[in-house]
C-alpha cells in the first residue's frame, strides 16, 4: 500500500491551550512530530526501524505560518508527507484545516488555519554524523505532489549560518533554561518543541499578553545534553508592516560560546495597553 500522506482529526482539549484559548505553540509542534511519528512508521522508516540499522532522524529546521492558531474544544484536521528530497535533507511538510460546510450539506476540510515545512536529516548514531538519504527515502519524497504555499526564509544569507553580528539594537537579558527529562527524545537530546517553548520562555508575559505570533523560524545547530543549562536571549527588530514586529532569538550555552539554537519570530499586535515598565 502506499501511504503519500497521513492525516487525523484532533481535538484541540483546554490543557492544550493558553489563556486565550488558543493551541500552545509548543502542542502545535508536538502534534506535528506525532503525525510525523505516525506516517514513518506506515512508510517503515520511524526511529525504531532506522535504529536497527544504526540510525535516526534529526530535525534541522522548522518554518511555520500561522493563519488562524485552532482554539479550546475545535476539532480540526492534520496531515502530513514527505515533500522532497534537497540534498542531504528530507523535507517534511504539514497543513492544519478546519472544516466547512457546503451548500449541498457537504462536509470539507478545506479552510487552512496553518502549514508548516521541515527539514530532516538521517544521522549516523555512532559517528553523529548525516548520510545521504537512502534510495527509499528518495522514491516515498516523490509520491505527494502537493505543495504548500512557498514561505521564503526568515533569515539572511549571513543569519542562516548563524552570524547575527549585523543585527542593530540591545539583546534582552538572558532566560535561563534547563534541559530537564520531559524536554529529552527518541535520540536523548531536546526535542524541537522544547526548543520553540524555550523561545517563548524569552519574551516576556507583557508581550506575550499583547500580542499574537503569526510565523516562526527555528534552526537547529547543536545539540542540548540532558541536565544542560542554556541562556536564551531575544532582540526586537523593526517590522515593515503596521501593527506587526519581529523577534530574532538566539539559545547558547552557559559560557555564551556555543549556538545551539536560533530563530525568528513574527508578532501581530491584538490591542490593549501593555503593563506599566513593559519592556522585552
Amino acid at each position: 500500500m502506499m501511504y503519500e500522506k497521513h492525516g487525523e482529526e484532533i481535538r484541540i482539549y483546554n490543557h492544550y491551550t493558553n489563556s486565550k484559548e488558543r493551541l500552545h505553540i509548543k502542542t502545535l509542534c508536538d502534534l506535528f512530530n506525532d503525525m510525523a511519528e505516525v506516517h514513518t512508521k506506515q512508510l517503515g522508516v520511524d526511529v525504531a526501524t532506522l535504529n536497527k540499522k544504526g540510525q535516526t532522524w534529526m530535525l534541522r529546521q522548522i518554518h511555520i505560518r500561522l493563519i488562524d492558531m485552532p482554539k479550546k474544544e475545535e476539532r480540526v484536521w492534520f496531515e502530513t508527507w514527505a515533500s522532497g528530497i534537497h540534498g542531504l535533507f528530507i523535507n517534511r511538510d504539514y497543513r492544519v484545516l478546519s472544516k466547512r460546510k457546503e451548500k449541498n450539506g457537504m462536509v470539507m476540510r478545506d479552510v487552512m488555519r496553518a502549514y508548516a515545512h521541515t527539514e530532516w536529516m538521517v544521522i549516523d548514531i555512532a559517528r553523529r554524523r548525516p548520510e545521504r538519504p537512502m534510495e527509499l527515502l528518495k522514491v516515498q519524497a516523490e509520491w505527494c505532489k502537493e505543495k504548500i504555499e512557498d514561505m521564503p526564509s526568515l533569515f539572511t544569507r549571513l543569519e542562516a549560518k548563524g552570524d547575527f553580528s549585523g543585527l542593530q539594537g540591545e539583546w534582552s537579558d538572558p532566560c535561563f533554561c534547563k534541559a530537564n527529562f520531559d524536554d529529552i527524545d527518541f535520540n536523548g537530546h531536546v526535542t524541537q518543541s522544547s526548543y520553540v517553548q524555550w523561545l517563548m520562555d524569552g519574551l516576556s508575559f507583557g508581550f506575550m499578553r499583547g500580542h499574537e505570533l503569526i510565523e516562526i523560524e527555528v534552526v537547529y545547530e547543536n545539540e542540548i545534553q540532558p541536565e544542560s543549562a542554556v541562556k536564551v536571549f531575544c532582540l526586537e527588530q523593526a517590522s515593515s508592516l503596521a501593527g506587526q514586529c519581529v523577534i530574532t532569538h538566539l539559545v547558547k550555552d552557559k559560557t555564551e560560546k556555543i549556538l545551539h539554537s536560533f530563530g525568528r519570530s513574527v508578532w501581530r499586535e491584538i490591542g490593549g495597553a501593555e503593563p506599566p515598565g513593559w519592556k522585552l
